[in-house]
Order: structure tokens, then sequence, then C-alpha cells
């Protein structure tokens, strides 16, 4: 097989094995696993969200909030370990403070056009009360003195325009997004000297297509498991809802999107490997071959070894009423994945 991926994305349903197969890969001496998921491509105002705005969604505002948003994002919400909704997530740690300074400010560098002081309106409303004109004053010093854009007042008063980002082609937004994207997780991965890198989200999946045309060198590993074995797991989860028919639709959902992209992928199947966590489990080392083989790599010395008793665990915990209830609930998309009922 031509050597068509460098590095390797992770995707598959929650609780799908996605984790253990991260942790799989990274045995291989020649890649980095990085260990956190990353959320920022594909989650709520992240790189996925920025593209759109930037190109077939593109208006002036649309831009402007989303690059805002996506600042955000990057400065704060993933580079302090105690906010939410992603704890323990400090990225400059991470990724090295230097290099994930400079990677965030040319990206912006690159989409901005023009940078002024201004506001939305081409003069202030006069009728805003007098705790917000006070309020857009103190903040309009406080950018001053901070050299930094501040979250915006409440949506009555102006907001400060301090940015013009541009509108940009598909392929002028796949290619700065995705040297972002190289440079972060490229430069994690030499600095530990591995040349490969691997990053796991699990709606990774969903959005294949947009992920192997911002990194062109890649491929995307789906895992996937039972249906029964994932509601089952689900229904032990803190983040995910409760009950059984609340998982099922969420299961339900997440593999009729993914059918539906997948038929969409085109020629981008050629770098798509997919294999269940059952195969992980009985066969790692075949089930495993035709990734390290798109990889262009020789299968690691050592084999990882899986927990079966885990992955199985679900057959001997769920009732013979859960099992047959979830059974004929998700028969479509237990058939669908090649699982008999």
């Amino acid at each position: 097989m031509t050597n068509l991926a460098k590095n390797i994305f992770v995707g598959g349903s929650g609780r799908s094995g996605t984790t253990v197969l991260l942790r799989a890969i990274g045995e291989h001496p020649d890649v980095y696993s990085i260990p956190v998921e990353t959320r920022f491509l594909v989650d709520n105002d992240g790189l996925l969200d920025l593209f759109n705005c930037l190109t077939h969604d593109f208006s002036l505002s649309r831009a402007r909030g989303a690059l805002f948003r996506f600042q955000q994002l990057m400065t704060e919400q993933l580079a302090n370990p105690l906010t939410q909704p992603y704890p323990k997530h400090d990225f400059p740690k991470l990724f090295g403070e230097q290099l994930y300074a400079d990677s965030i400010e040319r990206l912006v560098s690159r989409i901005n056009r023009h940078h002024f002081e201004g506001s939305d309106y081409p003069a202030a409303p006069q009728s805003l009360p007098l705790s917000y004109r006070v309020a857009r004053r103190l903040e309009s010093a406080a950018r001053r003195l901070s050299r930094r854009q501040l979250s915006p007042v409440p949506m009555a008063a102006t907001q400060p325009l301090l940015t013009q980002p541009r509108l940009l082609d598909a392929d002028e937004a796949f290619a700065i997004l995705g040297e972002f994207v190289e440079q972060l997780f490229g430069g994690a991965a030499l600095a530990q000297q591995k040349p490969i890198w691997c990053e796991k989200t699990p709606h990774n999946l969903l959005h294949t297509k947009f992920l192997l045309s911002l990194c062109e060198q890649s491929a995307m590993i789906h895992v996937y498991r039972d249906p029964r074995g994932i509601v089952h797991s689900m229904t032990k989860q803190p983040w995910a809802p409760d009950g059984l028919e609340a998982n099922c639709q969420y299961v339900e959902d997440f593999y009729r999107a993914w059918a539906t992209r997948k038929n969409e992928l085109g020629s981008l199947q050629q770098r798509l490997v997919e294999f269940s966590l059952e195969a992980l489990v009985e066969a790692p080392a075949e089930a495993m071959a035709p990734m390290w083989e798109l990889c262009g790599l020789a299968p690691p010395p050592t084999t990882f070894e899986f927990d079966s008793k885990t992955a199985y665990a679900w057959r001997d915990e769920m009732s013979t009423a859960d099992f047959d209830w979830v059974s004929q609930r998700l028969r479509s998309t237990i058939e669908q994945l090649g699982y008999e009922i």
C-alpha cells in the first residue's frame, strides 16, 4: 500500500475504545500520542467553526465573532486547568509556552486584514444606561493598558472592533489552519523525539472530511464497539444522559450521522481505517496491521495487551431484560456495525 499518511486521528463513539487505542498507538517508538483530547479541532468555537465562518458562512460579524471565541477558547478555557468546560487542560504547559503563544499569534495575523479601534455602530447609541456607558469606558481603558481584547459588555452596548478577518477560499483556509495544527502537534512530537503524532477526540470521526483536508498527511482510525456495550458503559458515566433510552438515542444518532458522512468522503476513504474493539481484544496485531501499513510503519516490537474482561463486562452485567430491550431498540445500528442481534 502507498504510504498515504504521516499523522493519526482517532475517533469513534464515546465508550467505544478510543482511549485504549490511543494508548496502544502510543506504544510505537515513532508515535507521540497527545495525552489529552485537544478539543479545539471540532468542539464549539474551535477550528471547524472558525473555518466555516471564514469561508462559506462568511460575513464580517460572523468571522470576527468566530475568531474572538476561538482566541478565548485557546488562551483562556484551554490554557487554565481550573476553568470549565475543560478542567485539567493546560495547553501552554503541554505544548510549550513560547510555541503555543507564537502559533496562535501567527494564525491570527494571517487571518486578520486590519486592526483598529472602533465599535459595531457608526456612533455609540445615546440611550444606553449610565452603567453601560461607564462599563464601556472602563473596558476601553483596560484594553489599552493590557493590550488585549476583553469579553464584550452586555449586548445592548457596543463592542470593540479591533480586527477585520478576511474572506478565505477553502484551500487557503485549510492551509493556514492546517499549518497551525502541525506547528502545535508536530512541535510537541518533535520535543519527544517522535516523527509522528496521534490525537484522539471521539467526535473527530464525525468530521473526518474536515480533518483529513486540514491535515493532508493524516489518517483517521475509527474504533467501534457493539452498541449494547457502549450503552451499558455510558449509563455509568457522569457526563452521559440518564437511562437506557437517552443513551440509545445518542448511539443511534452518532452512527446515523457517521453513515451519511462516510459516504461523502470520496477518495479520502483511502485514509480511513476501521476496526472493532472486539477485534483489538481478540487479535490486536491483525486488527492494527492496516493502520501501521497506511502510515508506512512497521508494527511495534511488542503487542499492546487489551483488557478483554473490561471490554466484554457488559455481557455479564446487563440484565436479560435490558439486553433484549436495547437489542431491539438499536437493531438497525447493531446490524449496521456488523454485529448479530
